[in-house]
Order: structure tokens, then sequence, then C-alpha cells
């Protein structure tokens, strides 16, 4: 390692057994020298050798690499530098091979890849990591491959995908309805593999273009779908509910407000996965979080003050963390991110971030609603910075009817 190099400069790995394409990864991204520590390795055991020597923040390498292969490697470097962010760039068109990889990768890039693209990932995966301070969290969500599935909805697409006549339609609904399968079906539809000229935000589409045979090895391989075993499937029940909830009032303003197919499904989708952080820390740090939840009543603090101050993190920084180094939608991460505080974004117009936030402060004031919070502050002056004041009736008119059950919204 250089010596120089600052403390604060991010280390990237690129490992791949071309050498060419090695050394055209180096000139290509030889402006970010200054900015990034970057370390090339031809083959597997080259990598290693680098990262006996050094801790990696972002490790990019080839599926078909020499020896040990490029998912055994990985799998090294999730095991032992679990901070790092995993970044696939291959040029395989085996899909079964990608399958496997999702697991343990991040992110998909194919190959040839331009420039532009390669940075922009890098340096989001980058950005992101700023949202948590704990070294600790960032370990657990980094290394976090899947999130608990409710057993009952887990059974249920087992049975729908085994069934003589089951639709692909009658799977993406059920897929739709859960947290953990609507966030790891949007990240493997959206990755290069799959070449979509769009990015897709609605489990159901991504179901239907991923199709019965993907999804079968994806759910009865239990690549991706966990049973959540360990926790009470009560919560996990009052999760669901809450987010499925959220996300149809979510929609439904969208809707109101002329928003288009895509930016309605976009908020359907941040208001599903607004509460993902807590499936980590559920899973992950229970007996913490249910301290941080035992510090806010006791000094009167929102429950995400006192995760801050508890754990070092607010949930929301947790689910935007994960999210975000799966390569979510930018909008859908924001809307996580700051859907307690919008306020700190200076948007110009209503996003998903704001909808969400209305949605889900709606829901938390819906009798049954408790989980978390069963009362939470809406952000007055964003929607009055935005004009939007007068709107709010009639957005809480529109969600009290879907959260009793009477809008077919």
């Amino acid at each position: 390692m250089n010596a120089s190099v600052a403390s604060t400069t991010k280390r990237i790995l690129f490992v791949d057994d071309e050498v060419l394409l090695l050394e055209g990864l180096r000139d290509m991204l030889r402006r970010f020298r200054s900015t990034w520590d970057m370390s090339f390795a031809n083959g597997a055991a080259s990598a290693i050798e680098r990262m006996h020597e050094a801790r990696f923040d972002v490790v990019v390498c080839d599926l078909h690499l020499r020896g040990q292969g490029g998912l055994a490697l990985l799998e090294e470097v999730k095991q032992h530098n679990p901070k790092a962010v995993r970044i696939i760039l291959s040029g395989t068109s085996d899909q079964a091979l990608v399958l496997s990889a999702v697991g343990v990768a991040h992110q998909f890039l194919a190959k040839p890849c331009r420039a532009e693209e390669l940075r922009a990932t890098i340096e989001r995966s980058l950005a992101l990591r700023d949202l948590l301070t704990s070294e600790r969290l960032a370990r657990v969500a980094a290394r976090l491959h899947s999130l608990p599935t409710l057993p009952a909805l887990y059974h249920e697409i087992q049975a729908a995908l085994g069934k003589a006549g089951g639709s692909i339609e009658e799977v993406g609904r059920i897929v739709a309805r859960d947290v953990a399968m609507s966030a790891k079906v949007i990240q493997l539809v959206n990755s290069a593999f799959f070449g979509l000229a769009r990015r897709i935000s609605s489990a159901g589409e991504a179901v239907t273009y991923l199709g019965m045979d993907t999804i079968k090895a994806l759910v009865l391989g239990e690549q991706v779908f966990e049973h959540a075993l360990a926790l009470e499937p009560e919560r996990l029940e009052l999760m669901r509910t809450h987010s499925l909830r959220t996300a149809a009032s979510a929609r439904a303003i969208a809707r109101l407000e002329g928003h288009d197919r895509k930016a309605a499904e976009q908020a359907f989708l941040a208001g599903m996965l607004h509460e993902v952080g807590l499936l980590l820390l559920m899973t992950e740090m229970e007996d913490e979080l249910g301290e941080a939840w035992k510090y806010a009543r006791r000094f009167g603090l929102p429950c995400a003050e006192g995760e801050r101050r508890v754990i070092g993190a607010t949930h929301a920084a947790v689910g935007a963390y994960l999210m975000g180094i799966w390569g979510l939608p930018d909008s859908v991460v924001q809307a996580i991110a700051f859907h307690h505080t919008p306020s700190v974004l200076a948007e110009e117009r209503l996003s998903a971030l704001g909808i969400v936030h209305a949605a889900t402060t709606f829901d938390c004031g819906h009798e049954g609603s408790a989980f978390g919070e069963t009362e939470r502050e809406l952000d007055a002056a964003y929607f009055e910075r935005l004009g939007l004041t007068a709107r709010l009736p009639v957005w809480g008119k529109e969600c009290a009817e879907i959260l009793a059950g009477k809008s077919a919204r």
C-alpha cells in the first residue's frame, strides 16, 4: 500500500483473468487515481494476496476466474472483508451461474461496461456507506444476502410454483405482498445481465419478466427467500401489513397527483420497502433494537432517534444502505432513507420521498397499525414549501378509504 494515500481514500479491487481487460480498466479509470486507491489483480490467487495486504471498500470481479472462480472469491470477501461492496462484472450468458451469484453479489454489471456506468455504480455504493457510521452495522448490512420472508407466504409461493397450471401472475401477486421477496426480484431483474432498457419498479412485472423457471430456481433453491424461524410470525405480519398499506396509499397519492405509471409504481415499491431496515435490525440486532425503542419511550423521543443514539443509525439509514448496494432505483433508496424527515432534501417537486412520508404518516395514525411508532408527525414544512398543503386532506381521505379496505385504487 502507498503510505501517502489518505485513510479516507476508498480502496477498490478489480479482479479478472484477462490482462488486457485489466489494463483497459486501469486506463479507463485513470482520472480517479486521486480519489480512489485502485488495485488490479490478475486472477483469484493474486486477489487473495492483495486482500491479505489491505481491506477494500469495493471488490469488482468476473464470474469466470481460474482456479476457485469468481463466486468462491466473493464468498471469501464476504467472510473476511464483510464491509466490502461486492460487484460482478462479467460477460457470461449463463443464467444459472448468474442466479447462483444472487446470494453473494450486491450488484451485477455486464461486459462490455461503459466507464461512466462502472464509475457511477462504484461511487453510488461508496456514497451510501456514509449513511452508516457504525462499523458493526455496515458489516452486518454488507454481508446480508437475503431478508426474512413470512413463512406462510413462503409456503404459499412454493405451492403456487408446484401446482399444475400455476400462473406467473399468481406468483407475482404473492411476491408483491412481501417485503423481502419484492426487494430481491427487483434487485435481480434490474441487473445488467438481463439487459433491460428501462428499470422495473413493480415486483409483479419483475416476476413476469424473470419467468416461472427463474423464480422457481430462486425460491425452491432457497437462494433468496428465507424462513424467518427466528422471528415471531406476528411481528413479521404486522410489518408486512403496514408496508403493504403504505405502498397502496403511496400509489394512490401518486395517481391523485397525476404521476405516470412508472412513478406510481416506484412510489408503491418505496412504500413497500420503506421499513426494510427494520427487517435487518430485527434479524441481526434484535436486542439492541428493543433497547433503542425502550430508550425512546423513556425520554419521549421518536423511535428513530432512539435507534440513532443506541444503535448508531436509524432503521431508515440501514434500509437505504442495503437497498442502495443492492442496486434499487435511486428514488426508492432516497424515499427509504428520509421517509421520516423529507425536509432535509431541498426538493422542488413531489417525489416518492414525500409521497411515502405522507402515506406512512397516515398509516401510523390508523387504528391497529401499531408497529414501532403508533404516531408520526407529518412534515408540514415540506408540503408547504411544495405548495401542497391544501392537497393533504384529499390524500388523507383517499388513504383512509384504503386503510379501511374500501378503495379500489
